[in-house]
């Protein structure tokens, strides 16, 4: 018998965790006894803090695929030359 193996990927996993935390935090907020314009300004506040970290997460993938390909295009001219 051969036994199932699950594959995460990181990308599906990344963003399974940031829906789960968007969730989580929205219910939250759902049931915190707070008057309706204070719980406004949490979720304004919050989707900020979450689009900058998700920037930040954007900007630090990106350096590193093209450091990356960088290195791997070097690879390619070594081995050509």
């Amino acid at each position: 018998m051969t036994a199932n193996r699950i594959k995460i990927r990181p990308r599906g996993l990344a963003g399974s965790l940031i829906i789960g935390g968007l969730a989580g935090a929205g219910a939250a907020l759902m049931f915190s006894p707070v008057s309706g314009k204070e719980a406004r300004q949490r979720i304004r506040d919050l989707s900020e803090d979450i689009r900058c970290k998700t920037q930040n997460y954007g900007r630090k993938v990106s350096g590193k695929v093209t450091s990356f390909l960088g290195r791997g295009r070097e690879l390619l001219k070594r081995k050509n030359s």
